[in-house]
């Protein structure tokens, strides 16, 4: 367990609390505490192969269930090495929807760690893939066909390079853009045609690779605006949840960009 103060020379967030992630751990940040550790063992599931047909297929049970269910998942990577990294972005946001509404994760399947609680009387399941992002669609795969999860529930939040930091934007769908999580969800998925919403994290800098990039963390100065952005996020997410209308919530949040 590492202390307060190291924690807060990474992030420090004024007066009020941010949550902050290790893969297998969720430790929130505040000017007064921290939190054990939370581990959780891996369960291995393998599929590698998927088509659009089954997802329609799982579309129509779902409806004709009167099932109703939403997947958010974050994308990062697992372990304390990339926890304050810009490839997380994804994972933080998560965390500070958990810290905000008092959650914790609670399940452990599909190799991935989730929250799977209740938003307005509709269950909604908090995802962080457990696969590393090169193979995030392995893990949201079998969990979306394990619950029936349509399509059109699930949005993933995710880094982006092409935009600023203190930036997001939402989008229906569309290609990879280089993204390898997305590219092995799309891949895994059978489709681009599912929600994202995409927090910046700026080009790199001084002669850096795009991986060193991705995986270094974000600079103190950027702090302020890159929790602005997963705040806004999370805005989003909540948004989304309450209307059941992504492309509404997608107007509105894109229109403050």
């Amino acid at each position: 367990m590492e202390s307060c103060d190291f924690f807060h020379d990474i992030f420090f967030s004024g007066p009020d609390p941010i949550s902050y992630a290790y893969p297998r751990n969720v430790v929130y940040l505040s000017k007064a505490n921290c939190a054990d550790d939370i581990r959780a063992a891996f369960f291995g599931v393998k599929r590698r192969q998927a088509d659009a047909c089954s997802l329609a297929n799982t579309t129509m049970t779902a409806t004709n269930r009167g099932i109703y269910m939403k997947m958010i998942v974050g994308l990062g990577n697992p372990g304390p090495k990339y926890t304050d990294t810009k490839h997380n972005v994804g994972f933080i946001a998560l965390d500070e929807w958990a810290f905000q509404n008092k959650e914790k994760y609670n399940k452990n399947k599909f190799e991935a760690l989730y929250i799977e609680t209740t938003v307005n009387g509709e269950k909604v399941l908090f995802v962080k893939p457990l696969t590393f992002m090169n193979d995030s669609g392995r893990a949201v795969r079998p969990l979306m066909d394990y619950y029936s999860i349509p399509i059109e529930d699930l949005v993933v939040v995710y880094d982006d390079m092409d935009m600023p930091v203190g930036k997001i934007r939402l989008r229906q769908k569309g290609g990879a853009g280089g993204h390898n999580g997305i590219k092995s969800l799309i891949q895994h998925l059978g489709t681009q045609d599912f929600n994202r919403i995409r927090i910046g994290v700026g080009r790199p800098q001084h002669n850096m690779t795009v991986i060193q990039h991705v995986l270094s963390p974000f600079p103190k100065d950027d702090h302020a605006e890159m929790l602005h952005a997963v705040r806004e996020s999370v805005d989003a997410i909540d948004h989304f949840i309450k209307n059941n209308n992504f492309l509404e919530t997608m107007n509105q949040f894109n229109k403050k960009g």
